[in-house]
């Protein structure tokens, strides 16, 4: 035994509030099947906006994500749309 460290008796369970942890970037629980949104391409690199997408449709199989290139309003962007 170390010392300095004691086993004590049985104690009561000591519940932990919740974190409320970083609020999402992106809206994707927002989206209905069919429904949009727009993330301008200077804003965010491919990669980020792909690999956000990847995580969504791993982590719930009820839902699905895909992730394509446009331009808007004359500005080059992703548009990622909810297609289950």
């Amino acid at each position: 035994m170390k010392r300095g460290v004691q086993i004590e008796g049985v104690q009561p369970i000591i519940e932990s509030g919740a974190k409320p942890g970083r609020p999402y970037k992106y809206p994707f629980d927002a989206l209905k099947v069919g429904q949009t949104f727009w993330v301008n391409g200077a804003s965010r690199p491919y990669v980020n906006l792909y690999v956000a997408v990847w995580r969504r449709n791993r982590a719930n199989l009820n839902q699905k994500f895909a992730l394509t290139k446009g331009v808007k309003n004359e500005k080059h962007g992703y548009r990622i749309q909810r297609t289950k």
